[in-house]
């Protein structure tokens, strides 16, 4: 979406405004981080003057991409807990902030 957006030389306030969107829900949907709903969507589509065919096919694309992501990040951080055996204590000081402390 952000090159179709580019390509038009559309900001994302721009964007937004034009497509009658929030701007904070333009940027989670441009960014993968919600899959926006459909009304949103045929609004954008027509904002950048794309069919929403094409904009289904980048979100699909991008939800793809961001789930091969996860599970590679999953994956890794099984490498990376904190050992079991270590124990970590938490004191409160005199002054109510939190201080860790590693034995």
């Amino acid at each position: 979406m952000r090159v179709w957006r580019k390509h038009g030389g559309l900001t994302l306030d721009a964007l937004a405004a034009g497509a009658g969107i929030a701007r904070s829900d333009l940027t989670e949907i441009e960014a993968h981080e919600k899959p926006g709903r459909l009304d949103a969507l045929i609004k954008i589509a027509a904002a950048l003057g794309v069919s929403l065919d094409d904009l289904a096919a980048w979100l699909r694309a991008g939800q793809a991409a961001l789930a091969r992501f996860n599970a590679r990040a999953t994956a890794n951080t099984k490498r990376f807990r904190l050992s079991p055996k270590r124990n970590y204590a938490v004191s409160r000081a005199s002054s109510s902030a939190s201080r860790l402390s590693f034995p």
